[in-house]
């Protein structure tokens, strides 16, 4: 099974050095989708808009080929 990491970036970036084994790019989709929200989540109220940004990546630390990334940013249009 291929070897996905999922890298994020908020302000600090954190790369993944342990990836995940997934069935396929669908189904790390699925979990940079689940995780993304979850980590998106526990920020509130804390998370200011500011640029924030998960990577999934075939090599550990950000390396290798970038195969989807998620980007979340807020503005306040008042």
């Amino acid at each position: 099974m291929p070897q996905y990491y999922f890298n994020v970036s908020d302000g600090q970036t954190v790369l993944d050095q342990d990836g995940q084994e997934m069935a396929d790019l669908a189904a790390a989709r699925q979990e940079a989708m689940a995780a993304a929200g979850q980590m998106l989540s526990e920020h509130r109220p804390a998370w200011d808009g500011a640029k924030w940004e998960m990577w999934v990546t075939d090599e550990p630390e950000g390396r290798g080929k970038t195969l989807l990334s998620l980007v979340f940013a807020a503005t306040d249009k008042s």
